[in-house]
């Protein structure tokens, strides 16, 4: 009798102690608390309604095209309130509209070009500054030789700022406007207008190499008549 319930009550205790290590083990396999779903900020990830997208594509042609039509009523400051907007493609698409616009026009290119050199904020664009070599070329009486190297820099582009510096130089040796070293000079100061992008690029270190060969070249011409 004795011997069975000693038996009992170790069967009981065994059978205490496996079921507190089966809770245990159940436990620590389930998180205290469950994970929180990941944040997606105060409105998730919410999109603009397809309507409001539609709208502001509306808007921003409405836009454009308003600023064409001031360009061709004459209105060149269309171009500072479309650089004012700070949207580089609205900007663009004014100035080269108002490639063909001025072109067609007496004196051609020349309003815009007064209107981008007087300013301190407005640029060119690869387009215009090409449109502009081209009518100097043309006729050279129209735009002064500086604002077309100026306009070109204007651009951003070192292969436009190029093409318009071979053929001031070209023009130079035939017809010279400037002395040497002062041309040389304003080649140098108008280089320091592109952007540093442009003067980083591949053709900006083809640019700089060639400015270092005009150096050169008129440090040189310069010891000639010294000598």
């Amino acid at each position: 009798m004795t011997a069975l319930l000693v038996a009992s009550i170790l069967l009981i205790s065994f059978g205490g102690i496996a079921f507190f290590r089966r809770n245990r083990h159940l436990d620590s396999e389930q998180p205290l608390l469950d994970a929180a779903p990941p944040y997606s900020g105060l409105f998730g990830d919410q999109e603009p309604p397809a309507a409001e997208i539609e709208d502001a594509k509306s808007a921003r042609l409405k836009l454009k095209e308003a600023l064409v039509e001031r360009l061709r009523a004459g209105d060149v400051t269309a171009l500072e309130e479309a650089n004012r907007l700070a949207d580089r493609s609205i900007y663009e698409n004014a100035a080269d509209a108002a490639i063909e616009i001025f072109q067609q026009r007496q004196g051609g290119l020349k309003p815009l070009v007064c209107c981008i050199v007087q300013s301190k904020e407005l640029r060119a664009t690869p387009r215009l500054a090409q449109a502009v070599l081209k009518q100097w070329q043309d006729s050279p009486e129209a735009i002064s030789a500086p604002d077309v190297l100026h306009i070109s820099a204007l651009s951003d582009d070192a292969s436009t700022f190029q093409d318009a510096m071979k053929e001031l130089l070209s023009y130079h040796r035939v017809r010279p406007f400037l002395p040497y070293d002062k041309l040389r000079a304003l080649i140098e100061s108008e280089y320091w207008v592109l952007s540093s992008d442009a003067r980083r690029s591949p053709a900006g270190f083809l640019l700089k190499e060639e400015i270092a060969a005009i150096r050169r070249e008129a440090e040189k011409n310069a010891s000639h008549v010294e000598g």
